[in-house]
């Protein structure tokens, strides 16, 4: 491609599509103009007028956004007054993703998201939309660029396909990762968006009705067995509802091996295309639910450079593989991480007397949740007594039998959880940061926790933090990792 390639302008469609999000916000409150407000024309007159600004800004975008993409880097301009331009070299960029809706799809368009290795929350450059010839040429250029500076390996002509989900798998996903808050929470942004439009008020409650009220349904519950059939029945009806997010989100999940990239394509309604350098992960997690120990499986996730991502867990760049067979976990993570196996990691337990302590510290939240339950119901919230005792007694066995570390010269690893049980690692040459912290309690109990950072985590990532670590021990390790990581080039594959 030539150096001097003429810059270009977005798809046409990038107008309906830029303009769209006002239009939709606007419907509800058009709706309820024509059908209770507008006798006249009036009300009509005024919606129309107030689409024209969105309209404008529409139309300037679309003829003053350009990119030009040439054999080295991406270049993308915007803005009528104030004139923007970012400069983005191929090497410094970490994933391209392609996103397609379904309208997208009919018309042949796709959204382009370039992630670089910056730590801003926002993506480098949305390109929102291109057709899908120059969407592919943007991610070929790249990959080129990026094997001419040997950070990609050729890909082969045809990629080995490492993992591909069919509905059985998609089922038992939805099942392990309960997303099925999701979907009720998007039920309930929804309804009180429709309440806000329509200016709609719901009853306001005090104190002193709340405690009525409950107090009022406990005494209507025959028995604390009801609680429990109550309680199981929304279980229920959330892992269904999850089950339907895994298949609409995750249909026809394939990840592919292309050189050094790791490819993911997947998405029913909205198509997501993702590829993911092996050299810049950053971090990797292996997840087991319950349900997934029981049909002996995991998942596994990865964090790379890129953290503009606000959708955790949703994304392509994340789940490597949402739903795997356990066996097979083993030679992936050694393929990702470049010879790590979790299977032979030497864990390092934590201090034993960490149970006592985390039993303690559980006991307190349990008396005052309790406490508020019997404030609330009266003496029947009681019940939420074995309740707060079980899950305080879990914390304290999951922090004596699963709480452990492992760490040599490649690499430092973390293990925890009771009921799902999650293991992340670090490539030493991905450290970023080692944090030695000890708080008050440390100090009472001996103790201390070293946290390791690296250039992806993101606040819900679990990251490698050891807690419960006897001070001396805490101290060998932070020395350990600092030196360790030392050693390595931040730029080190």
């Amino acid at each position: 491609m030539s150096s001097e390639a003429p810059p270009r302008r977005l798809h046409w469609s990038s107008l309906f599509f830029s303009l769209g999000p006002v239009v939709r916000n606007m419907l509800p409150l058009a709706l309820f103009i024509f059908a209770t407000g507008g006798r006249g024309i009036g009300w009509r007159v005024w919606l129309l007028i107030a689409l024209v600004p969105a309209a404008v800004q529409s139309l300037i975008r679309h003829y003053t956004y350009t990119y030009r993409l040439d054999a080295e880097s991406l270049t993308i301009a915007s803005g009528l007054i104030a004139r923007r331009v970012r400069h983005i070299p191929h090497q410094r960029i970490q994933q391209v993703e392609l996103k397609q809706g379904p309208l997208q799809r009919l018309l042949g368009v796709v959204e382009v998201i370039v992630q670089s290795g910056g730590t801003s929350s926002e993506p480098e450059a949305k390109l929102s939309v291109l057709s899908m010839r120059e969407a592919d040429a943007l991610r070929q250029s790249v990959e080129a660029a990026k094997r001419r500076s040997n950070d990609v390996l050729p890909a082969s002509e045809a990629a080995p396909v490492v993992l591909r989900l069919g509905l059985r798998d998609l089922v038992l996903c939805g099942l392990a990762q309960g997303r099925g808050w999701l979907v009720v929470g998007g039920a309930l942004a929804l309804g009180w968006q429709v309440l806000d439009t329509f200016d709609i008020e719901l009853p306001s409650f005090g104190a002193s009705e709340i405690r009525t009220g409950a107090r009022a349904m406990m005494g209507r519950l025959p028995s604390v067995a009801m609680v429990l059939v109550l309680l199981a029945g929304v279980a229920v009806l959330f892992r269904i509802l999850s089950v339907g997010w895994a298949i609409v989100r995750l249909h026809g999940f394939t990840l592919t091996r292309e050189g050094d990239l790791l490819r993911t394509q997947f998405g029913l309604l909205t198509k997501i295309s993702t590829a993911i350098p092996r050299k810049r992960v950053q971090l990797l997690t292996i997840i087991e639910t319950p349900v997934q120990r029981m049909a002996g499986r995991a998942a596994v996730r990865v964090e790379t450079a890129a953290k503009f991502a606000n959708e955790q867990g949703q994304t392509g760049a994340e789940w490597l593989a949402p739903v795997i067979a356990r066996g097979a976990v083993s030679p992936l993570v050694a393929d990702v991480l470049q010879g790590v196996d979790p299977d032979r990691l030497s864990w390092h337990s934590v201090a034993p007397h960490a149970a006592r302590r985390v039993l303690c510290e559980s006991s307190i939240v349990s008396a005052i949740v309790t406490a508020g339950a019997v404030w609330l119901a009266g003496w029947s919230g009681l019940v939420m007594l074995p309740i707060a005792v079980l899950m305080s007694w879990g914390s304290a066995r999951a922090t004596s039998h699963r709480y452990a570390y492992s760490v040599d010269d490649e690499a430092v690893a973390f293990r925890s959880g009771w009921l799902t049980h999650r293991l992340s690692i670090v490539r030493m040459a991905r450290v970023q940061a080692v944090t030695l912290h000890e708080s008050w309690l440390d100090r009472r109990w001996g103790m201390a926790s070293v946290a390791v950072d690296t250039a992806g985590a993101s606040g819900e990532t679990h990251k490698v933090d050891v807690h419960y670590l006897p001070r001396p021990e805490a101290d060998r390790l932070f020395t350990f990792v600092r030196a360790a990581a030392a050693r390595y080039d931040s730029h080190f594959g």
